[in-house]
């Protein structure tokens, strides 16, 4: 593709995630930003989703919030740390389609090659469209899917539950937001071959712990992702995306996903 061709098509999908509200300056509070900053090196699971590879890299001796803070920037997009630090959290709108790009690549071209694709959101309120039509993307394009451990017993937090090919977590009443790994554990577990997940929080969190490649939709309090991207390098691809819209404005943004070369 000419360099122009894909300058011009990063920035339309620039201008549709500000359109959408998928980047740009979001609802998440300076405060809020910094409390998940604050909380990650204290290893609760709810702010470190579960990756085990964090604890193990600082080994008791994590950054300080200023570093954090500038490793969480750099991934927005942001050049400052101060502008998230004492600001509300906002993402950089090109930065986002570029990495959206990458990761739309990186999936079209597993999916010529019939690889396969796991799934799971800890965000089914927010987040289940636009995986939904991601999954159908990848099954046009050739790939393969793992399907969900539907019916798996998820720790606390209820069962594993199987939507358009999109593992999530359920009570038995209705779908539920979370940041546990158990959304994907029993799902990826004992798999020989898995070339790729895609997730958010917990499910991010499973691949990374069972050594899968990941793609993760990091919003602007979700440091671990960061984080884990600086430990695993080209493993983890980062795509920061503000996740509290609904489904059907969040799903949207795919009809100005580039098209698969055929």
């Amino acid at each position: 593709m000419p360099p122009e061709d894909q300058s011009g098509m990063t920035l339309s999908l620039a201008n549709t995630l500000l359109k959408l509200e998928l980047a740009g300056q979001t609802p998440n509070l300076a405060a809020a930003n910094r409390h998940a900053i604050d909380r990650l090196p204290e290893g609760d699971p709810f702010y470190t989703f579960g990756i085990r590879s964090i604890g193990h890299h600082w080994q008791g001796k994590a950054p300080d919030r200023e570093a954090l803070a500038r490793l969480m920037a750099r991934h927005l997009g942001q050049n400052e740390t101060e502008p998230f630090l004492e600001g509300p959290g906002t993402i950089e709108a090109e930065h986002a389609a570029t990495q959206w790009c990458r990761a739309l690549r990186k999936l079209d071209a597993l999916a010529a090659l019939h690889g396969t694709l796991a799934i799971g959101t800890g965000h089914p309120g927010a987040m289940l469209g636009l995986y939904r039509a991601i999954a159908r993307r990848f099954v046009q394009g050739g790939g393969n899917f793992v399907a969900p451990a539907s019916g798996q017993v998820a720790a606390v937090d209820g069962w594993v539950d199987d939507l358009g090919r999109v593992a999530i977590l359920s009570d038995g009443r209705g779908a539920l937001h979370t940041h546990a790994t158990s959304v994907l554990d029993s799902t990826l577990v004992g798999r020989e071959r898995v070339d790729l997940v895609i997730g958010d929080h917990g499910a991010a969190g499973a691949a990374l712990n069972a050594g899968m490649a990941c793609i993760a939709l990091m919003d602007t309090n979700d440091p671990a992702l960061a984080v884990a991207q600086k430990i695993h390098g080209h493993e983890l691809l980062v795509v920061p995306t503000y996740d509290n819209l609904t489904n059907a404005r969040t799903a949207s943004v795919c009809r100005a996903f580039p098209i698969p070369k055929s």
